[in-house]
């Protein structure tokens, strides 16, 4: 792979998506010469990593001296104009293979573009390829069934996270400056904790899910999940957000809600700042709770009123259990027709959860929602609907509320389901994990994952940062203070 005869910094690769914005229109680089610099990275060390699954390279030539000329011409497409990216192989991309990482799906083609991909080119961007994701979009681990397994730049030996763990692993390594990631149980949140970068799960319904996981006779997910941006600086999910929001006519259910900054927050100083050190029980590692101890102690030196305390009136094992009976239920379609009609609808799926997963409260939950029937499916809707209640009168009173993203730093790959050991205790897998991201789901308000240090090992340690539904702006101003008395991104060594 040959890049131009003009010597480019390796460090181009991880310069923010702003400011390489700011470089091709002011024509220091060229588009050409940045794209170049991507794909170069990708070809020395992908090899190892196994982030980016898919390349659209000569497509992406195309488009990138078309941006030049257009450039050269006066014209600007947008905030994006010629900044190339790669996505996750969720979304589909007209002409570019998207499996979902679903078994034997990875050579299909779409022939239309995902709302998201198609607002990231309106502004823009240029796709230049796929990142993995694990079987089916399900784990918190990155395998996929044709694609192989994704390492975690800061230790080949230890996952990414999922589902987004490619986006994840792409951005630390420098493969691509921006991404666009999926969350319905922490697939934005945990690989971005894992692998040191940023990421917002954006108030639910405000971002377009139509082209996310669209295959004939597969169930859209209606409920728990969101889309938004992964980037190595909050500035560059501000820059990203406000284009992907907004009125999609495919998607009713994403309402005209607008881009508001009145009001912008410019010191820590005079925030009430909530945090919560453990949740439903369930232990985090020493080195991440002393990470959370020093940015509480800096919140404080910054002026802020903190206090630990755990959400008010919401119940995190009950969050957990409404989880795992919505999500069961709108995925049960995938069951067979002889299950899905039959009394064996209510006994099988738990066989299929343990073998899948683990026998903890999560598959339990997953395995009862596949098999319920209507009444029960929106019982399941209006506890969740109080749990919504629940957070937003506690968020209410605080600006922000601080958690831990993940009981522990990046682990080592191993079998799906195997159990943790966390300050000598044993938990289940789904559990360890679920219990800081499945229940913060259930509450549909906007969580930002950032960086706030890392382990004796030295592997990057996240926080979930929370603000009240459609408060992202708010909440992202304010993640961008945190980021300055705790550090931004850091590359891993050896790239």
């Amino acid at each position: 792979m040959q890049t131009s005869n003009k010597t480019i910094d390796n460090e181009l690769v991880f310069k923010e998506t702003t400011e390489i914005a700011q470089l091709i229109r002011d024509k220091q680089f060229s588009v050409v010469e940045v794209l170049e610099a991507y794909l170069a990275q990708i070809d020395k060390h992908n090899t190892n990593i196994n982030a980016v699954v898919t390349l659209d390279i000569e497509n992406a030539k195309i488009q990138a001296k078309a941006a030049d000329e257009a450039l050269s011409r006066g014209e600007l497409w947008g905030a994006l104009h010629g900044i190339p990216m790669t996505i996750k192989d969720v979304y589909d991309t007209q002409g570019i293979r998207s499996s979902y990482g679903i078994p034997g799906n990875s050579n299909y083609i779409p022939k239309q573009d995902a709302t998201i991909v198609t607002k990231l080119k309106q502004a823009g961007a240029i796709i230049f390829g796929k990142t993995n994701v694990p079987t089916n979009s399900y784990d918190w681990q990155c395998e996929h069934p044709d694609f192989g397994r994704t390492n975690n730049p800061w230790n080949l030996n230890c996952t990414p996270g999922g589902s987004s763990g490619g986006a994840a692993a792409a951005l630390a390594a420098g493969f691509t400056p921006l991404e666009v990631g999926s969350d319905a149980g922490g697939s934005i949140r945990v690989p971005a904790h894992f692998c040191g970068i940023f990421g917002i799960r954006p108030t639910e319904q405000s971002v377009s899910g139509i082209g996310h996981v669209r295959k004939e006779n597969y169930p859209r997910i209606r409920n728990l999940v969101s889309y938004g941006p992964m980037a190595r600086s909050i500035s560059d999910l501000k820059l990203v957000l406000p284009l992907l929001r907004g009125v999609d006519f495919e998607d009713w259910e994403v309402p005209p809600v607008p881009w508001v900054r009145e009001n912008q927050i410019k010191e820590l100083k005079g925030l009430k700042v909530a945090f919560t050190q453990e949740l439903g029980g369930v232990p985090v590692s020493s080195d991440t709770k002393k990470c959370l101890q020093n940015l509480v102690q800096k919140l404080e030196s910054a002026g802020c009123y903190i206090e630990e305390i755990t959400p008010t009136e919401f119940d995190f094992n009950e969050a957990l259990e409404v989880w795992g009976h919505i999500q069961g239920f709108e995925i049960s379609p995938l069951l067979p027709g002889l299950i899905r009609n039959t009394p064996l609808r209510k006994i099988l799926p738990y066989f299929y959860w343990r073998d899948f997963f683990d026998d903890s409260p999560l598959s339990t939950g997953l395995a009862k929602g596949m098999g319920m029937d209507a009444l029960g499916y929106f019982q399941a809707l209006i506890k969740r609907d109080y749990l919504i209640a629940a957070m937003e009168k506690f968020l209410t009173n605080w600006d922000i509320w601080l958690c831990p993203v993940s009981p522990t730093p990046a682990f080592t790959h191993r079998r799906r389901g195997t159990p943790f050991e966390i300050e000598g205790k044993t938990v289940p897998y789904t559990l360890a994990i679920g219990m800081y991201n499945n229940t913060t789901t259930t509450a549909a308000n906007p969580i930002v994952s950032l960086p706030m240090g890392k382990s004796s090992e030295g592997l990057p340690i996240g926080v979930q940062v929370h603000g009240k539904r459609w408060s992202d702006a708010r909440l992202l101003d304010i993640s961008e203070l945190i980021v300055e008395v705790v550090g931004g991104f850091e590359k891993p060594s050896g790239f």
